[in-house]
């Protein structure tokens, strides 16, 4: 009797851990559903960036190598004048080259 009394005490003591750790437990269990939704995500999200990142880097390359031999601030202006949706994105494109050539300075 003695030894059953001593595990029912176990018990308890168990159980107020496991009321304790019920809060433990439901965050143990919001961060495992966080870290599975992340995990899930990774691998959905890894293949759909890469396709973008290698063009990226690419077509700023491309705009940013040709953009110097290619165009001045003239020309830049003529299309800014010619097209204004494109003055966007010559005016980013410009800001670039500034950059670049405030690094090289």
């Amino acid at each position: 009797a003695a030894a059953a009394e001593e595990e029912g005490a176990v018990g308890q003591e168990k159980r107020e851990e496991g009321a304790v750790g019920g809060e433990d437990s439901e965050e143990d269990e919001t961060l495992q559903l966080l870290y599975e939704s992340l995990s899930i995500e990774e691998p959905t999200q890894a293949p759909t960036p890469t396709p973008p990142k290698p063009t990226e880097p690419t077509r700023q390359g491309r705009s940013r190598g040709r953009g110097l031999l290619m165009y001045s601030p003239e020309s830049l202006r003529k299309s800014c004048r010619e097209s204004p949706r494109e003055r966007s994105k010559s005016r980013i494109a410009w800001i670039r080259r500034l950059a670049e050539q405030q690094e090289e300075n």
